[in-house]
């Protein structure tokens, strides 16, 4: 279904639609394609979406983090399936070791050239104080 729209579009458009280069797309479904034919049993009945339209809401997930409700209901999925779309497809993909993140001792390896701090720290916001005499004045406009 969004994989066939997908897949007519230009190759900075996917890119810039899912944050990966589609020869990177194309080996993710490659091996969750194997792990499913491996499996020795069919499991439930058959999928809603296609391997690559599963791998694209994983990827909107990450790409845009928005909650699984918001994800059911543009997918047309519940936020259970959605979910579980997202943590099966990504345990396939990081047990084939294809496309898994450093462990600790490969980032304390890392050089100073190889590295890239981002600060993410929250800065709070100063907000006005609220005056006894302008709530009441609220107050006595909303009870007239």
């Amino acid at each position: 279904m969004y994989w066939k729209n997908l897949s007519k579009k230009p190759a900075a458009y996917f890119q810039r639609k899912t944050g990966i280069k589609r020869g990177t797309f194309d080996a993710m479904v490659e091996v969750v394609k194997e792990s499913i034919t491996k499996r020795k049993t069919k499991r439930g009945n058959d999928p809603t979406y296609s391997i690559e339209d599963n791998l694209l809401i994983m990827l909107h997930y990450y790409r845009e983090y928005p909650t699984f409700f918001h994800l059911g209901d543009i997918y047309d999925l519940h936020e259970s399936t959605v979910q579980r779309i997202v943590r099966n497809y990504e345990d396939i993909l990081i047990k084939s070791g294809k496309f898994s993140l450093p462990n600790h001792k490969e980032l304390l390896e890392l050089s100073d050239e190889d590295v890239v701090l981002i600060d993410v720290t929250e800065t709070p916001i100063e907000r006005p104080k609220k005056n006894k005499d302008n709530s009441t004045l609220v107050k006595r406009r909303n009870t007239h």
